[in-house]
């Protein structure tokens, strides 16, 4: 979705306000997996505060991750928040603070996107205390129990 934001910047009374369902079922993570299977909301504003015009994005839903340590598919509400500065000035360097909107068009799709990347675990487990796979003959510890010997 692309929404105009020149009128925040040409007045600073003006506010830009979005919320939809976005599709971002085309995000891949390391191995190939789109954890995005269904639409994610994404609201937020555009807006004039100090001299500066600042982006305000949440992105909502619920995503779909394979356990890093028992391999089983499982669910995970997130809510990403995320906020930048936004400048049209091309001479200025895009960064992790400001997004360069030189034409006054806000591409919301990217920039959900990059807040959900920012967003999602470092590690993808489907409970903080899951016990994994047993390496030895593979049953998933935190179903049953195996009788291998432990090294």
């Amino acid at each position: 979705m692309q929404i105009d934001v020149t009128p925040v910047f040409k007045n600073s009374d003006n506010v830009v306000e979005f919320d939809y369902m976005a599709d971002l079922s085309a995000i891949s993570l390391t191995y190939g997996e789109r954890p995005a299977e269904q639409p994610l909301r994404v609201a937020g504003r555009v807006f004039a505060e100090y001299g500066a015009v600042s982006l305000s994005l949440t992105v909502c839903g619920t995503l779909y991750f394979v356990c890093d340590r028992c391999t089983e598919r499982y669910t995970h509400p997130i809510e990403a928040v995320f906020s930048v500065m936004l400048s049209q000035d091309t001479d200025v360097e895009e960064s992790e603070a400001v997004l360069v909107v030189p034409e006054g068009w806000l591409d919301v799709d990217r920039t959900a996107h990059l807040a959900l990347i920012d967003a999602l675990p470092d590690k993808y487990l489907c409970c903080a205390d899951c016990k994994g796979l047993c390496p030895v003959c593979g049953i998933d510890r935190n179903v049953a129990t195996c009788v291998c010997e432990k090294q």
